[in-house]
Order: structure tokens, then C-alpha cells, then sequence
């Protein structure tokens, strides 16, 4: 699809992680997370949506309505958070560090 592979790391669970680029639209691609209490499934599972102030963020769905479903830390310190998005779809705010 035309995706190019900006950063590849070590996954939870043994597995990789790729960040891609995919014609301007930054995509993580990872295998299951070891640790997380929230159903995994393969396929397309989830969006992550970037943001450089989870706290906030955060804030603003619960302001919104959204139903939160899971925060938790990641084993590299940054937090994520997991949300009901619109018709049950999950989707994900990740906290990154520029």
C-alpha cells in the first residue's frame, strides 16, 4: 500500500512493532500486548490517535461522554489510554514524546 517503515521495535510478548508511514499518516502495527486486560483480537483492532497531552486529552472525552475502558503504562514509561469510539469501535489516545 505504500507504507514505509519508520521505526521497528521489540513488542510485548516477544513479537515486533512497526511505526509505518503510510502517504502521510503515522500507523503503529503491533502483534498482541502481554499485560493488557482488554480483549485482543487480530485483524484491524483498534486505531491510536497520537497526542503530546494525554491528560488533557483524557479530560476532554470524559467531558464528552465517551466511555473509557482502559488507561494503563506502557513498559517505555508513556501512557495510553482506550476508549468507545462511535457504533462500539475501539480506539486508542497514546501519549508520545517528541
Amino acid at each position: 500500500m505504500g507504507a514505509t517503515i519508520v521505526s521497528e521495535a521489540g513488542a510485548a510478548g516477544g513479537g515486533a512493532s512497526y511505526r509505518l508511514n503510510l502517504h502521510g499518516v503515522p500507523l503503529n502495527v503491533t502483534g498482541f500486548v502481554d499485560g493488557q486486560k482488554l480483549e485482543q483480537h487480530y485483524g484491524l483492532e483498534h486505531i491510536a490517535i497520537d497526542t503530546d497531552d494525554l491528560p488533557g486529552t483524557i479530560g476532554k472525552l470524559k467531558e464528552g461522554g465517551a466511555r473509557i475502558l482502559e488507561e494503563r503504562n506502557l513498559r517505555d514509561g508513556r501512557k495510553v489510554c482506550f476508549f468507545e469510539g462511535p457504533e462500539g469501535v475501539r480506539l486508542e489516545v497514546l501519549e508520545m514524546r517528541r
